[in-house]
């Protein structure tokens, strides 16, 4: 077994105490804030947005990375010392589905648009 297959043994055996051992390091590499939820925040070190957009939590089963400005949970564990193993996906809410549902339904077709020309490569502006 590999070493990062190793720590993702044992996470599973020693669930949530691991991760947020390891969370909590990994914040503290990334200067983040721990907020009254459990979640570290702060300035996410692949996009440099001005704003705290990355969150690092730790859950039961590894740990959830997530940026709102640019996503890339992977690229952010590298940076931040976390095993690629340790990484599991944001869990889906009823709220977020809702939004992201209402979002859609709001969505126009973008025929005759800026957008279209942009997709298509021919945009001038």
């Amino acid at each position: 077994m590999s070493a990062d297959g190793a720590i993702a043994e044992a996470v599973r055996r020693q669930g949530h105490d691991l991760a947020q051992s390891v969370a909590a390091q990994a914040a503290d590499r990334l200067n983040l804030a721990l907020g009254r939820d459990g979640a570290w925040r702060g300035r996410c070190p692949c996009c440099g947005y001005a704003k705290p957009t990355l969150a690092i939590e730790a859950e039961r089963s590894g740990i959830v990375i997530s940026c709102a400005a640019c996503g890339e949970a992977a690229a952010i564990a590298v940076i931040a010392g976390i095993p690629p193993e340790m990484l599991v996906a944001e869990p889906s809410t009823a709220a977020k589905v809702k939004r992201a549902l209402e979002l859609f339904d709001k969505a126009g077709t973008a025929t005759g648009t800026p957008v279209e020309a942009y997709l298509r490569g021919t945009y001038d502006g």
